[in-house]
């Protein structure tokens, strides 16, 4: 009789931890679901009663960098695919080109048509921030004679995009095609050096010119 009475009370107790375990939706009053079930984890971080998840306790569940929007450190951002570290800095880098820059300009232009020539003129610089759809570090050159050329920044020196080409007006009245090969600008002692190689074509004849430039603001 002892024996039915002992087997009774131990079914009670089995039955009685069973529901305990089962009921209240899966959440553990005292946050102790350590070491929990993928979706123990995922209630924890939607806000649901998994204070285990929270606490850490679910660490393995969730990545923070993936849910960070805001308030997250560098290492989070990149962490989650989202960091920008890079587009500010390449945007700082433009800060000193940026400005009205005047100076000297020198040319030295080989035609088929003509012997080689070297010419020297006052010119100015003027530039800018690139266009929002070029992306960060990029620069817009203004020159004289009216050419907006695009220059990629890294460090102290920004280099011209390829394949541009633009008019330009020279002696105010002479219209010009004027397509770039190379342009190269660089920043040092407070001074801003240009060096370039163009071809310009007028009245149908393409002109092979070498150029270079020291500008200060």
């Amino acid at each position: 009789m002892q024996s039915i009475h002992l087997n009774a009370l131990c079914a009670m107790t089995t039955i009685a931890l069973a529901c305990s375990s089962s009921g209240g939706g899966g959440s553990s009053p005292q946050g102790s679901d350590a070491g929990g079930s993928v979706a123990d984890g995922v209630s924890g971080v939607t806000g649901a009663n998994d204070s285990g998840a929270t606490s850490g306790d679910d660490s393995g569940s969730s990545t923070t960098a993936v849910l960070c929007s805001s308030g997250c450190s560098a290492a989070d951002r990149q962490a989650g695919g989202a960091s920008d570290a890079g587009a500010v800095d390449a945007a700082d880098n433009t800060t000193p080109f940026l400005g009205t820059w005047p100076g000297n300009f020198n040319m030295n232009e080989n035609c088929p048509t003509s012997l080689p020539t070297t010419s020297s003129r006052a010119d100015t610089l003027v530039i800018t921030a690139g266009r929002a759809d070029a992306g960060g570090g990029v620069i817009s050159v203004l020159t004289e004679n009216g050419c907006i050329i695009d220059y990629t920044v890294d460090g102290s020196a920004a280099t011209s995009l390829p394949n541009q080409f633009c008019l330009e007006t020279r002696d105010g009245s002479v219209t010009e095609g004027l397509a770039v090969i190379s342009r190269t600008l660089t920043l040092g002692g407070g001074e801003l050096n240009e060096i370039g190689s163009v071809t310009v074509t007028s009245n149908g004849v393409p002109c092979s010119d070498t150029e270079q430039g020291t500008y200060a603001q």
